[in-house]
């Protein structure tokens, strides 16, 4: 059993950390596990790698509505748990739930679908197709488990517990790099699937995560819990106030991936082509390593600043969400100095083609300056979703990566024929008016009046 801690009273620095540390180990786990995919596919050569990015990039694009359930799952669940409702919560878990298996449905008939057109779009070559195809359908034929791992550890973490989370996705992880490796070699008895395996690795995984994280909502033993089985009702009201609060932080989702899209078809038209694709694939992948302090701040700013609000301490919900923004500012802005340093170094661990070590260094070194901007707007934005403010953080990824990123990447990419080195440098810019932007926000205070 998971013990309760009230993260409205006591010290904010510990609270901090004793919520975000499980979620930087999460997180950690998770890149590894990514990192490790690459590294076994990008031993395929440079076009398996693509398919795989490209692949991704459009789970991204579709994983809109998962980000908005859980987004307003775990506002509401803060709050009522700082309220001291347990009732509300449990409601609250219930409707989530019932709201993941619908939607799923609808997401994973579209995904198989349209996966072929999507991929043409971003520009995938004949050979990049063949594999993509197959990689998009099978992550799409276990969407909803992939959703459900999602919004049970949004739930539980909105409930002030990030341990459990961590645990489940220990278990997953693990599973994941092993069935990964044997799947995608064919180790022993194993077929060797590649593409496929890789794919399959992460669908098995998920399967068995969902299967542990629905008997943690089901025993009662942990800080949130379901009573589905027991109590099945569909309340459209309560349904409706979670996609009202989390709907602009998956449209935030999509507005980023579909940017994303867009990019990938800019860096698809450079000189490089397939190259300067997969040495983007390698670089986000390696740049995920610098995200980790924001994502665990921003979701434990989320979950602070929501459950003092609803606790009716305004005050401290702003010194929380303040406090986990510098931290998450200095430790991604370290992880940045040494993506300047070792850029090369790091990217020859994922590939041995110089053409892409190359494009990959120049990726994050020049990445390096956006981080701290990076930690301004993740956990910034973190703590204005906790208090049910998701429009102003969709309304700057619009204006930022639209209005800002897209024009720059034209202009320094292409009319300056800098080409992909432009384009990096138009990915940092935005950042930094972005990040910078958030703060201004936050400052300005106006969240703390807003009723859920």
């Amino acid at each position: 059993m998971t013990s309760r801690r009230d993260l409205t009273e006591g010290h904010i620095v510990r609270n901090i950390l004793y919520l975000s540390w499980p979620i930087v180990v999460s997180a950690l786990l998770q890149t590894t596990v990514g990192i490790v995919d690459i590294m076994m596919v990008g031993v395929l050569g440079p076009q398996p790698l693509a398919a795989v990015g490209m692949g991704r990039f459009i789970l991204m694009v579709v994983l809109v509505l998962v980000v908005a359930i859980s987004t307003g799952a775990q506002a509401f669940v803060a709050r009522y748990t700082g309220a001291k409702n347990p009732e509300a919560v449990t409601r609250v878990v219930d409707q989530t739930l019932i709201l993941s298996v619908v939607l799923a449905t609808g997401m994973m008939a579209l995904g198989l679908a349209l996966s072929p057109a999507l991929l043409r779009i971003m520009g995938a070559e004949e050979n990049v197709l063949a594999l993509g195809v197959p990689y998009v359908r099978i992550i799409f034929g276990g969407i909803l488990f992939m959703m459900l791992n999602f919004v049970i550890n949004s739930i539980l973490q909105g409930a002030g517990d990030s341990r459990t989370p961590l645990k489940i996705l220990l278990l997953i992880n693990i599973l994941n790099i092993v069935l990964n490796y044997l799947l995608i070699f064919g180790v022993g008895f194993f077929p060797r699937l590649e593409v496929r395996g890789a794919a399959w690795g992460t669908i098995i995984s998920r399967i068995v995560g969902a299967a542990v994280g629905m008997w943690v909502l089901l025993s009662g033993r942990f800080a949130a819990r379901t009573d589905i089985l027991s109590r099945f009702r569909i309340e459209p009201a309560l349904m409706s106030k979670i996609m009202r609060i989390g709907l602009p932080t998956g449209l935030q989702g999509l507005v980023r991936s579909g940017s994303g899209i867009i990019l990938l078809r800019f860096v698809s038209d450079t000189i490089h082509g397939t190259y300067a694709i997969a040495a983007l694939t390698i670089g986000l992948q390696i740049e995920a390593i610098s995200f980790m302090p924001g994502i665990a701040f921003g979701t434990g700013a989320m979950t602070l600043v929501g459950q003092n609000l609803g606790a009716g301490k305004p005050d401290r919900a702003r010194r929380n969400g303040l406090t986990a923004t510098w931290i998450a500012t200095a430790l991604m802005s370290s992880v940045g100095l040494l993506f300047f340093i070792f850029a090369e170094q790091i990217t020859s661990v994922f590939t041995e083609s110089a053409h892409v070590i190359d494009i990959g260094g120049d990726y994050l070194r020049i990445m390096a300056y956006s981080q701290p901007f990076l930690a301004l707007a993740m956990v910034f934005s973190g703590g204005l979703r906790g208090a049910g403010d998701t429009k102003t953080p969709l309304t700057y990824t619009i204006i930022h990566t639209w209005l800002v990123r897209i024009p720059l990447i034209y202009v320094l990419g292409f009319v300056l024929n800098l080409q992909t080195t432009g384009i990096w440098w138009a990915m940092t810019l935005s950042t930094v008016t972005q990040g910078l932007a958030t703060w201004r926000k936050f400052q300005r205070g106006d969240w703390q009046k807003i009723k859920l």
